[in-house]
């Protein structure tokens, strides 16, 4: 028996007979979909012996460099994106080819968009950090009347008055 996409459909399904045979089709398109992205991101040349998971425990050791990051920092996430990226441009020059499903410049591209991405995040919480008071720098203005005079409001505390 030749083996193709309809006949392997319908192993599965006879294999996995309850519930809708759409769920089966759509996880045998994302078992495709992932052996093409796989080969992007962690496959070697014919007859090397690679890591399935290579490109996640690179970009993990990556960050293992810095114990003090922030995981929910937007910065940090933009930057997990930019890792892989990164990453998988590095992997496919090291192996010498182009990715199955994206080449180098969509890559250098996403690279590109994500560090000017960062930039933005970065500026956006410098200055919602500068437009923050500080609770302790602060001014008093005293009322005044037409004549100039200003009012000094008396303030009593336990029996103490301070004005």
């Amino acid at each position: 028996m030749e083996v193709n996409d309809t006949n392997v459909l319908e192993v599965l399904r006879e294999l996995y007979p309850n519930g809708d045979p759409k769920f089966v089709e759509m996880m045998y398109e994302e078992m495709e979909l992932y052996n093409r992205k796989n080969f992007d991101y962690a496959s070697g040349k014919v007859g090397q012996e690679v890591n399935p998971n290579g490109n996640f425990d690179r970009v993990a050791a990556f960050f293992s460099m810095y114990p003090g990051i922030c995981l929910s920092d937007a910065r940090v996430v933009c930057l997990s994106y930019i890792m892989k990226q990164l990453d998988q441009v590095a992997w496919s020059l090291s192996r010498g080819f182009e990715g199955k499903v994206e080449g180098l410049d969509p890559r250098l591209q996403d690279i590109a968009v994500y560090t000017n991405i960062l930039k933005v995040i970065n500026a956006r919480m410098v200055e919602a950090e500068a437009s923050k008071k500080d609770p302790f720098n602060f001014t008093i203005t005293y009322p005044e009347d037409a004549s100039g005079t200003i009012f000094i409001p008396t303030v009593i505390t336990s029996g103490i008055v301070v004005q």
